[in-house]
């Protein structure tokens, strides 16, 4: 058998595009490595007839990625800040968790789109642009001219800006009767992300209440 039929083939899915960044936050498992993460709620649709959005919950993997998180973290952080991204996300899938609904009290089941941020090409806080990515492909690392993809896509940003930004608190554990917070969540302790979702938790306000065995929020 050859080493070509032996060899390990990857397959990549790959979204782009932009959206307003959320939740923008440092995790800090109780084991492993603090890592950054947030919210996107991605733009899709035209200005003409409506913007809608769909939102992924990502982890920050790229390097670059990292670094603009590292350095803006605080700015994306400040009460009504209003925060775009053109962005590559990576390994994207469903994931489900259950919440309480607050008006039936009954425990309903939620999903959301989670992912890796692999590389963000342009940061704009409040109007000002604060980071673009050099022109290259920011997946292949290939040096390319600048497309007219990308530059619509950042033309994007500016037509949406007037609109308002989705809330902060439109997370995935969000009541989708009241937009708030759901009062208790529950976790697969089996689950590979086990650690950081409970991270996540914690960062959120909510503490284990074991006669419920569930996540309250405070």
């Amino acid at each position: 058998m050859s080493n070509q039929e032996n060899k390990t083939v990857y397959f990549d899915l790959h979204a782009t595009g932009a959206g307003y960044i959320n939740r923008a936050r440092e995790v800090s498992p109780e084991n492993g490595d603090a890592f950054f993460a947030c919210d996107i709620s991605a733009m899709r649709g035209n200005t003409d007839k409506g913007v809608k959005y769909t939102k992924f919950s990502v982890r920050v993997v790229g390097s670059k990625a990292k670094e603009v998180f590292a350095q803006y973290l605080k700015a994306m952080r400040q009460k009504d800040a209003k925060v775009i991204a053109s962005f590559v996300i990576g390994d994207i899938q469903p994931t489900s968790y259950s919440y309480v609904d607050k008006s039936s009290k009954e425990t309903k089941t939620g999903c959301s789109i989670d992912g890796r941020l692999i590389a963000i090409k342009s940061l704009k806080i409040n109007g000002e642009v604060v980071f673009k990515q050099e022109r290259k492909n920011v997946v292949e690392g290939e040096t390319q001219e600048e497309t007219q993809e990308d530059t619509q896509e950042f033309k994007t940003d500016t037509t949406t800006e007037t609109k308002q930004a989705p809330s902060a608190t439109d997370t995935p554990e969000v009541d989708v009767v009241t937009g708030e917070l759901a009062q208790e969540i529950t976790l697969d302790p089996t689950a590979k992300d086990f650690d950081e979702r409970k991270a996540e938790l914690k960062d959120l306000g909510y503490t284990w209440n074991g006669e419920k065995k569930a996540w309250v929020l405070k």
